[in-house]
């Protein structure tokens, strides 16, 4: 029997990634101050790593690659959907095995499949790369959409944003060898319409009443939950249900169906056999060494390989610790790479001398599989360094594109502003320095720009000098 940690059971939730972007939308000066306070680059993010690296690699794969290939990967980046994900850890794993050996792309076998990579070098293996998430869970337990609705609901009627509390019924049903844990709401297709029929007209009914906070409680066929609202909370929601994405079954999770399906293309692959599995967001991927709850990587990857023709795994996910702050510059993140070979195989050590040496030239991550998965069906380019900036007595240093997005009309100096906190009028906010400057007289008399690689932005300083008598009073 497992000893059972609460961590693992159930979850807690602060206001949430979606929530925080939906709130964007409703324009809450109080919830885009929080927003900013949570750091806007560690949320608003299309990609694991930067565009830039990722178009560093692309061109070193045109060194080594035939064009049709690159170019094929250069559209599933720029197509929105969550393909990209997949298409970014392709390009960046194809990329270093390119520098350890030759590598050729799609191969066909003698039955016509034609497995991702053929790897001539040490040691030789024919293998298959694919990306595991957990949408297909969440798209089931869809919390994040159902608390976004509420506050959407919320807000047209005219409460404020927050103070909202969600707890989440579930049950178990049983699957492959296992149970899997579902949340007693409906498919997220069906979220809009279930608020709108089952909770916004209750809200309106309470406050209709002054019953506030108020209490709505639903527990029938159709879901169990219990909703919270109380407005003197403040601007942040929170909720409470049972972990849905922790592996109970040892065969039935995202990591084991996605092995079973590159394992069939593999069938029939002659020599050393691999599969590369990359984390775009699911838990049954992430280390769970401090949890006994659950079947974790190991345990799924060792019961798959000791049932399949496979001979080892290999599986990539972002590593990620944080500092003690909410700010995203507070966080060290690394691609931490797993080798599981098969007991028995011939070559392990040289498997192993391979893995360490991907190590070294996987690129630094910028975000994690989920947040990069949450926003890869973005049609938009994320923000950078946007409200990030820097001042001495006589210069400002502030975000390239910020700065070429003001002068380009794609935002209002209110925009800035607010990205900053300049101007605000609650007396603790410092006033926008460029009109303190011009005001002052000053006008600028110098202008770097400072590299922001590998980052998706740079960083402009403008250097002011002395009264200038143009536009200021003789002296």
């Amino acid at each position: 029997m497992r000893d059972l940690r609460l961590s693992d059971l159930f979850h807690v939730r602060a206001l949430g990634e979606r929530e925080r972007l939906a709130a964007m939308h409703l324009r809450s000066p109080k919830i885009f101050s929080i927003i900013r306070a949570l750091s806007l680059s560690e949320f608003l993010l299309a990609m694991i790593f930067y565009r830039r690296v990722v178009q560093a690699e692309l061109h070193r794969l045109r060194k080594h690659l035939d064009g049709y290939v690159v170019d094929r990967l250069v559209r599933r980046l720029n197509a929105p959907d969550r393909d990209r994900l997949a298409a970014m850890w392709e390009v960046v794993v194809l990329s270093a095995l390119c520098e350890l050996g030759e590598v050729v792309v799609e191969a066909p076998t003698r039955a016509g499949r034609r497995p991702d990579v053929l790897f001539n070098g040490s040691p030789n293996f024919i293998a298959d790369i694919t990306s595991i998430s957990d949408q297909g869970l969440e798209d089931r337990n869809p919390v994040d959409e159902l608390s976004v609705e509420i506050e959407r609901g919320k807000a047209a009627l005219g409460l404020p944003v927050g103070g909202l509390d969600l707890r989440i019924g579930s049950y178990r049903r049983r699957l492959g060898t296992g149970q899997q844990v579902d949340l007693r709401i409906p498919h997220r297709r069906d979220i809009p319409e279930f608020v709108q029929r089952r909770i916004i007209p209750e809200i309106k009914l309470r406050m209709d009443a002054g019953e506030l906070p108020m209490r709505i409680e639903i527990k029938d066929d159709e879901a169990e939950l219990t909703v919270l609202i109380d407005p003197s909370k403040g601007p942040f929601n929170s909720g409470g249900y049972a972990s849905y994405n922790v592996s109970e079954a040892i065969d039935r999770n995202p990591l084991a169906n996605a092995l079973e399906r590159k394992a069939e293309q593999l069938l029939d692959a002659e020599g050393l056999r691999g599969i590369f599995v990359c984390d775009t967001g699911s838990a049954s991927i992430q280390d769970r060494r401090f949890s006994t709850y659950g079947y974790s990587p190991k345990d799924i990857i060792r019961h798959f390989l000791c049932h399949s023709h496979i001979d080892f795994v290999v599986t990539l996910a972002v590593w990620e610790r944080q500092f003690g702050t909410l700010d995203a510059r507070e966080r060290e993140r690394r691609v931490d790479v797993t080798l599981y070979a098969r007991q028995g195989v011939e070559c392990e050590a040289e498997l192993k001398s391979l893995v360490d040496a991907l190590v070294r030239r996987f690129p630094k991550p910028r975000a994690t599989g989920e947040n990069g998965r949450r926003q890869a069906g973005d049609i938009i380019y994320r923000w950078g360094f946007h409200g990030g900036h820097s001042m001495t007595g006589r210069s400002v240093k502030i975000s390239v594109r910020e700065i070429a997005e003001l002068l380009a009309g794609k935002c209002t100096v209110e925009d800035l502003n607010q990205r900053h906190q300049w101007n605000e009028r609650d007396g603790r906010h410092i006033p926008n320095p460029f009109e303190r400057l011009l005001n002052q007289g000053r006008l600028p008399i110098g202008v770097t720009i400072e590299s922001g690689a590998p980052a998706d932005d740079d960083w402009i300083e403008f250097s002011f000098g002395e009264p200038d008598p143009a536009i200021s009073k003789f002296r």
